[in-house]
């Protein structure tokens, strides 16, 4: 009797097993009085929330109840009605509770069977979290660091540079005062994997965010006329500092931006297509014979045929540096692009339907919570098979 309460307040609360439910079922054609004690006991607690279809099975079958109620009633025939309301109701409620195990349970059963695909799924889509801050630093020795391993304070020093973990996690660079400096220039190289994310201060009090899967290379320390660093692969944001006398270049594999001193985003994932968008500031795009300026709420692409330049809102370009997907009718194309990259997935592009998307996410939301949206937004479904996400 107890191990029966047991298993089925476990089943109440949503932690039911396969095999404890199958005892259940079982149970309400062996065990009459059994049922019927935990009926009474189940006519003392409130209902429970249902959902529309558990709903509209037990409203049925609630007036198949009453009806026989009725009848019986009158097959007695029965002269006096002082059949008290709360006798009335009691027995109400006992078919109620009677019909609601019944049916609930063969319901369930039934759906738990059909629905266990989906759910495992759906559990394997809740693991999997968003990128973190993760990145391997690479000296000019070929010495690498994987800065996810190092705490908070460790810091290293080269040629009068130290570069320290922050609290924030990301990586500072400052020089020493009075340390000895050879003329050599070292460079860094810092790349993100899919499913990370990364910081890096400059010793010029410049910044730049890495997105996930990118590559950026650079000087521990400015010397000459400019500061150059390059953006091998793939996203970043730069914040540069004001600096007239030692202009700030980008280099991509196809053009070089020069700015004074800007907020601006350069993605080049794809290397025969590389998109700046400036926030504030002023910059130069230049490759071979080809130049133009940028102004604020301008965004440029670089293909084989050249620049071509339009007014943006620069938001869904660069929200991804303060943590939010911002989607403005992206094709859903650029979504999935940019959840495969944050989410370190594989995702089958076959047949993928020509369809657009508006939302605003955050980031930080595990993957299943972030396809919800999508889903309820559009008529888009997805589903997880082989460790390879599927659109329909």
């Amino acid at each position: 009797m107890e191990e029966l309460k047991d298993i089925y307040k476990r089943y109440l609360d949503g932690y039911c097993s396969k095999q404890e439910l199958d005892y259940l079922l079982k149970a309400l054609s062996e065990h009459d009085n059994e049922l019927h004690a935990v009926l009474e006991n189940e006519l003392k607690r409130p209902a429970p929330t249902l959902d529309d279809q558990t709903e509209q099975i037990l409203s049925q079958n609630l007036k198949i109840v009453k009806e026989k109620i009725r009848l019986e009633k009158m097959e007695r025939g029965r002269k006096k009605s002082i059949i008290s309301v709360f006798k009335t109701n009691k027995a109400l409620r006992y078919a109620a509770a009677c019909i609601f195990i019944v049916s609930l349970f063969s319901f369930l059963y039934w759906q738990y069977q059909t629905n266990q695909l989906e759910y495992s799924q759906h559990a394997a889509l809740k693991e999997i979290l968003p990128a973190t801050d993760q990145a391997t630093l690479t000296l000019d020795n070929g010495t690498s660091y994987t800065l996810k391993e190092l705490k908070p304070g460790q810091s290293l020093t080269q040629n009068g540079v130290t570069f320290v973990i922050e609290d924030d996690g990301s990586l500072t660079y400052s020089t020493e005062a009075g340390s000895e400096i050879n003329d050599d220039e070292i460079y860094h190289t810092m790349t993100t994997p899919k499913g990370g994310t990364y910081r890096i201060n400059l010793p010029d009090n410049s910044t730049i965010w890495l997105n996930a899967g990118s590559t950026v290379r650079y000087p521990i320390r400015f010397k000459g006329s400019k500061r150059i660093v390059s953006l091998d692969e793939g996203e970043a944001f730069f914040d540069i500092t004001h600096m007239p006398e030692k202009p700030f270049q980008v280099k991509t594999t196809r053009e070089t931006i020069e700015v004074l001193g800007t907020q601006f985003n350069v993605s080049a994932y794809t290397p025969s297509s590389v998109v700046t968008t400036l926030v504030s500031g002023r910059v130069k795009l230049a490759y071979k014979a080809s130049e133009m300026t940028l102004q604020p709420n301008q965004q440029a692409t670089w293909t084989d045929k050249g620049f071509s330049v339009e007014t943006v809102d620069v938001a869904p370009y660069v929200s991804w540096q303060s943590g939010w997907f911002i989607f403005h009718n992206a094709p859903l194309s650029d979504v999935l692009h940019q959840l495969e990259r944050w989410y370190n997935i594989e995702i089958d592009y076959n047949n993928l339907p020509n369809r657009r998307f508006y939302a605003e996410i955050n980031r930080n939301l595990p993957l299943s919570e972030v396809l919800d949206m999508i889903q309820a937004n559009s008529k888009t479904t997805f589903e997880m098979k082989g460790g390879k996400l599927y659109v329909k």
